[in-house]
């Protein structure tokens, strides 16, 4: 038999809850809600949860070398400070933001984020990749 176990964290319904993110040093669990959002973090030694808004959809987070996170939204590439929640854009979407977001993504072992797009509409295959160093 297998002794793993599963447990709720949250008990706030999510709209489109992805991308959990656990950092290793901060030992929380990020992650996000895409319709709602929102970047969302709980830490397990206290049950702390904490949430920041975001001025568009997130399609994806990653861990920033110099603290907090950085967030690919609809918008663009953008570093979110989870000390005081302020969001500063770094890189605008570089494609028709009324048509496409960010998607999922993760970053590689040079620090690098890769992440893809889709259309809203899904009718067409004109999602990209896109690597931001």
């Amino acid at each position: 038999m297998n002794s793993a176990s599963i447990q709720t964290i949250s008990n706030k319904p999510m709209l489109l809850g992805e991308c959990p993110l656990w950092h290793p040093e901060e030992k929380v669990l990020y992650w996000i809600d895409i319709l709602a959002c929102t970047v969302h973090r709980y830490d397990p030694s206290s049950g702390l949860q904490v949430n920041w808004s975001l001025p568009s959809e997130p399609g994806c987070i990653a861990w920033h070398r110099d603290g907090g996170l950085i967030v690919a939204m609809r918008s663009g590439i953008a570093r979110l400070n989870t000390d005081n929640g302020e969001v500063q854009l770094i890189k605008d979407a570089p494609y028709d933001i009324n048509a496409f977001r960010f998607n999922d993504g993760r970053c590689d072992a040079a620090g690098r984020l890769w992440t893809g797009t889709l259309l809203d509409a899904r009718d067409n295959k004109t999602g990209r990749l896109y690597s931001f160093s």
